[in-house]
């Protein structure tokens, strides 16, 4: 290998000591084996360091950095800073990477004259289950078009763990995850980086799998089993998103809908629980009811959701009684 790798892989973790050491195997044992793996442990205390430094003492390609709990965003910066591979990649501390991960990324961006971004496909594991795979058509896509993608549901998506970045460009634009966000930094780094670039190659096969453990938003959602203010950053980071994009000419119709989506779930939450700020809750709402339209008609709001929608757009108070009835009910039937 040479001094300076092709591909800097950045794996930030916080006690992730019973899935970690599948992802590192997994990323050193890529078909590309020109990389660094910057596992950045983000304040663990359940042997997960002891897991990184074993691996760093197996393989010279592995460099560890620790650090006192700052949160994903800051562990994947001190990893971005690190860096020295031409490209950059990210891999969560949880998932595992398929052996033609890197290949095929790397590939994509040689494809578009290094110039921009590559997407891949990726499959979804919950409960142990490949619940769904998505491989996309190998195809160039203008940065425009590719986030119109990125924020469609169930498409190119806004995580980072499918792509590939150009180091340079993004040290050139200081473009790092802004560490407000405990949910939706993704989506603002991608929006960051897409205003920057020329092209955005998609490429064929699905080697990233996405493990979905359920911690998410809409997993607690469905249980009822707290609020978390975090849940409120992935609407401010649609915001911002949005004035990103909108700031380089970029007004798309999938960030209405990407907002419509958090609005339709954050507002009952928060009347669930009595919650929110009242201008926060009248944001909320307004959105919700400035568009009837692509509420009744946009094709990726089921019946549930729309449900919801339209609930928050009435009467607010009224979806949140309606979200604690649906709890209840689903308590009852376990």
């Amino acid at each position: 290998m040479q001094n300076e790798p092709e591909i800097s892989v950045i794996c930030a973790v916080k006690n992730g000591a019973e899935t970690v050491g599948k992802t590192v195997e997994s990323v050193l044992a890529q078909s590309m084996p020109d990389l660094e793996l910057i596992a950045v442990d983000d304040g663990s205390d359940d042997g997960t360091a002891d897991i990184l430094l074993a691996a760093a003492s197996r393989d010279s390609r592995v460099r560890v950095i620790r650090q006192e709990n700052a949160g994903v965003s800051a562990a994947r910066n001190r990893g971005l800073d690190a860096a020295r591979g031409r490209y950059a990649a990210f891999a969560d501390s949880d998932d595992v990477t398929g052996p033609d991960w890197l290949m095929s990324l790397m590939k994509g961006m040689q494809e578009n004259g290094g110039r921009g971004m590559s997407v891949c496909g990726y499959e979804t594991e919950r409960n142990g289950k490949i619940a769904r795979t998505a491989e996309f058509t190998p195809e160039e896509l203008t940065p425009a078009e590719a986030m119109r993608r990125c924020l469609r549901y169930r498409d190119l998506t806004t995580a980072v763990w499918n792509k590939m970045f150009l180091t340079e460009t993004l040290n050139r634009e200081h473009i790092r995850f802004r560490k407000e966000y405990r949910i939706g930094e993704d989506m603002v780094f991608i929006a960051e980086y897409i205003t920057k670039i020329r092209s955005v190659r998609v490429v064929s096969g699905h080697d990233y799998l996405y493990r979905d453990n359920g911690e998410g938003a809409m997993g607690s959602l469905k249980r009822g089993s707290g609020f978390r203010s975090s849940f409120i950053d992935e609407w401010e980071a649609a915001l911002a998103a949005e004035k990103i994009l909108a700031e380089s000419g970029i007004v798309l119709r999938e960030t209405d809908i990407k907002k419509l989506r958090i609005a339709g779930k954050l507002l009952p939450l928060l009347e669930a629980y009595g919650l929110g700020e009242p201008g926060l809750k009248k944001d909320l709402q307004s959105t919700l009811r400035s568009h009837p339209g692509m509420i009744l008609k946009e094709p990726e709001f089921d019946r549930n959701r729309r449900l919801f929608m339209i609930l928050g757009a009435l009467s607010p108070g009224l979806s949140g009684a309606v979200r604690r009835f649906t709890w209840k009910r689903q308590k009852q039937d376990h």
